[in-house]
């Protein structure tokens, strides 16, 4: 918020004398590095050295672009926004400050490392989508005397309203709601121990701790935050020092938090400033081209001029949020609903000038009376609009009267019947009063995002009917909707439409300055797969290309039905139903009942012979396919495109990791433990596939197979008896197999009506089991 400006009123004159009080500005740039020998830079010891060392530094660097690298043993750098007041200006600079013990907690939450290509742009988020920031509003004992324990809820609701509106302002370029979820009033003894005058850093740590520690278990707790925002009048570090926040650190338990300093409404800007770096914004001027917008008032302006009546997001603020904004998953659920004092449609319907003063300047102040006067007997008053700028004087010294440059906040009363609204004193009518928005009718839904395979087509409505106004709530609920389309199967080949988008990356993402290759990559983490992850075919690294999928992807390889939307994966039933719960049956009939399907079940052994050994070939179609090898061996199972005769999984001899391929849109997963291998993927398999075993030595002699099929045809029943049965015994078996143990052959058949099982039992080096489901194909061995 802008620094305050002292104006001294000359009594019985037309103007006065206006003293400005500044200071020099020492910027610090978190772009490059600068040796400063003989200081310590990590943690606390650096903001000391900043407040107390200014001049020293300015001594050592005549540049003031100054470039800070660690040099000690910190576990991780942090970077930090410092935002000062106009008494004082430093900016952003870069900490090697670890969030102390805060670390320990963060090693906790370590996901999967981003890696960000600096020289292109994410996809900007769909405008259609609303995000919400659900926040925990911590508040110090300082500010609760201040106010007042009986007034205190009714003033943090109002601020919090206007930061809401703050990020309502269309200049963000997207939909954001500040939900206030919870207010906690911290004693006087924890709001001692939580900041420690001076020092910024530290004071933070503890506030983020004190937060994550605040967190609800569950959640599905309607109390559950997103973002913590702590409020004090303590001076938690150099004079002038607004707020203090970690950078992109939005729904991390530990780093989504601010620290800000609360004087008045005006803090609203530093609320929102400070939450502005946690979503990924920066300085506005300070590694952007937008240092142009800092005097038309952008809230993200290294010295925030900001004020009710003047305020936007500048073009650099929108860019940077789009760049991150989709990567936060915690802000896409829909809030509680909370039963909160309700508010007037304009703030300042409750609160005075001289009310507003003292939150600004502290007690005792009230609205400046000298410059209305201009006659030796204060009676005649010169036009004057005390709604332009909120000017404040203490009855000491009524003539010295002090502003922030800012207006009364709108509704406050300015004049007989009349109140302020955006720098103005006028009547309020009602085209200028609150419009709460409404939706208007759904359009006609549009095209088809795929010509086969399932696409998806979108309706949209407008909260336009009537369009929210001064400061109205925009409408809740999502301003569109999709169905399935083009469900029908396309043509062979088969067409994997997440592969397409890895594909399509090869010629413009420049990983680790080298061109790749890029296969498609299903991320562990369900919340991750509506984003772009892509594996490198020549090095199998594995890349967020900072996108999201096209509307329609399968948000997994293992369920065929379920979709992304914007982001977030949409269930849906096999009947291509939004919300449906219709599942497939294991052979893939929608609302089936398993009747129709039949289980396949073999087990071999292999003879004497190195080299590649073809297993059996599994027909197109096939689901819930599992190989295991039942004892650990040095062989190596792998897998094969009948048609083209490739490779897809373990075309190499070398002994393979655990890992999951992507084939013909099918996930296939390899697993290696204690030398046995194991393949299994769901299906339906869109093509025949060969699977193959990479002998490594000859495997001993003893057969174990069997063959089970369900829903056995009478065809197949009149065949049970001519099922052939043997033991193959060599004299070099007991060269290769441990535990050799030969049994005589038992030749035994079961079978029922609906069964046919035919087996041996022996024991061997080395035996494969196959299993899979069909629903119409027989199989021969």
């Amino acid at each position: 918020v802008p620094g305050w400006f002292a104006h001294t009123v000359c009594p019985f004159r037309e103007s006065g004398s206006y003293f400005y009080f500044t200071f020099t500005s020492l910027v610090f740039h978190r772009r490059g590095h600068i040796n400063l020998r003989n200081f310590q830079f990590c943690g606390r010891n650096l903001n000391e050295l900043l407040a107390l060392n200014i001049l020293k530094i300015l001594q050592m660097h005549n540049s003031k672009r100054s470039f800070y690298k660690k040099y000690n043993k910190c576990i991780q750098c942090k970077m930090y926004f410092i935002n000062i007041s106009g008494s004082m200006t430093y900016n952003d600079h870069l900490l090697c400050a670890d969030l102390g013990g805060l670390m320990d907690l963060e090693t906790l939450y370590q996901g999967v490392e981003r890696s960000i290509n600096q020289s292109r742009r994410a996809r900007r988020q769909s405008p259609e989508r609303a995000y919400n920031i659900e926040v925990l509003l911590g508040v110090d004992d300082s500010v609760v005397q201040f106010h007042g324990q009986q007034h205190v809820e009714k003033y943090l609701l109002t601020l919090m309203n206007i930061v809401n509106e703050i990020y309502h302002d269309h200049s963000l370029g997207a939909r954001i709601n500040v939900v206030l979820v919870r207010i906690v009033l911290v004693d006087a003894q924890k709001s001692t121990s939580l900041i420690e005058l001076g020092n910024p850093s530290q004071s933070l740590e503890n506030v983020c701790r004190w937060a994550f520690e605040q967190q609800r278990k569950d959640a599905n707790d309607k109390e559950y935050h997103d973002h913590a925002i702590f409020l004090t009048r303590q001076e938690f570090g150099p004079t002038g020092m607004q707020g203090y926040a970690p950078v992109t650190g939005m729904c991390h338990p530990v780093r989504s938090c601010t620290l800000n300093h609360e004087d008045g409404f005006s803090s609203a800007f530093v609320v929102a400033h400070e939450t502005g770096h946690v979503l990924g914004m920066e300085h506005d001027g300070q590694g952007n081209r937008c240092g142009d917008e800092v005097q038309m008032g952008s809230i993200m302006a290294p010295l925030v001029q900001a004020a009710f009546h003047r305020f936007h997001w500048s073009r650099c603020s929108q860019q940077e949020l789009g760049r991150y904004l989709n990567s936060y998953d915690c802000l896409r659920d829909d809030p509680f609903e909370h039963t909160w004092e309700e508010l007037p449609m304009l703030p300042g319907l409750h609160y005075s000038m001289n009310e507003q003063c003292r939150f600004d300047f502290g007690a005792g102040y009230m609205m400046c009376t000298a410059l209305q006067k201009v006659g030796p007997s204060g009676a005649q008053y010169r036009t004057f609009d005390p709604c332009k700028q909120l000017w404040c004087a203490h009855p000491d010294n009524p003539f010295f009267c002090k502003t922030k440059k800012g207006p009364p906040i709108d509704g406050t009363t300015c004049g007989d019947g009349k109140h302020c609204f955006k720098g103005h004193c006028v009547w309020l009518t009602p085209d200028i009063i609150k419009q709460d928005g409404s939706w208007g009718m759904w359009s006609e839904f549009g095209a088809c995002s795929r010509p086969c395979g399932r696409g998806v087509q979108f309706r949209t409505r407008d909260c336009d009917n009537p369009l929210p106004a001064n400061g109205g709530r925009s409408c809740s609920g999502p301003s569109y909707q999709f169905q399935v389309c083009n469900a029908q199967a396309c043509e062979d080949p088969y067409q994997d439409y997440r592969a397409e988008q890895c594909s399509m990356m090869d010629n413009k993402f420049e990983y680790q300055n080298t061109w790749h290759r890029w296969l498609p990559y299903e991320h562990p983490d369900p919340k991750q797969r509506c984003k772009l992850y892509c594996q490198s075919k020549e090095t199998r690294a594995v890349v967020n290309m900072q996108t999201l999928v096209e509307p329609g992807t399968q948000c997994s390889y293992k369920d065929p039905y379920s979709v992304c939307v914007y982001g977030d994966c949409e269930k849906m039933g096999c009947d291509n139903v939004v919300g449906s719960a219709l599942l497939e049956d294991k052979c893939g009939v929608c609302g089936g009942d398993g009747t129709k399907c039949k289980t396949h079940k073999f087990n071999f052994t292999f003879v004497e012979k190195k080299g590649v050994i073809k297993v059996l070939e599994v027909p197109r179609g096939a689901r819930h396919l599992l190989i295991q090898e039942l004892n650990g061996t040095s062989h190596i199972l792998a897998v094969r495109n009948k048609a083209s005769g490739d490779f897809f999984l373990n075309a190499h001899g070398d002994f393979p990791e655990t890992r999951s391929v992507i084939e013909k849109g099918l996930e296939w997963e390899y697993e290696n433990k204690n030398n046995k291998d194991t393949i299994q993927t769901n299906g339906p398999l869109k093509n025949d596939v060969v699977v193959m075993i990479r002998a490594a030595s000859i495997c001993g002699p003893k057969l174990e197979t069997g063959l089970m099929l369900r829903n056995a045809t009478s065809s197949e029943r009149s065949h049970r008896n001519s099922c052939h049965f043997g033991v193959i015994v060599d004299r070099h078996a007991s060269q290769f197999c441990t535990d050799l143990k030969l049994h005589t052959a038992h030749h035994k058949v079961k079978h029922t009506t609906d069964l046919i099982l035919a087996y041996f039992c022996m024991t061997a080096c080395c035996v494969l089991r196959v299993v899979y489901n069909s629903g119409s194909q027989t199989f021969s061995l």
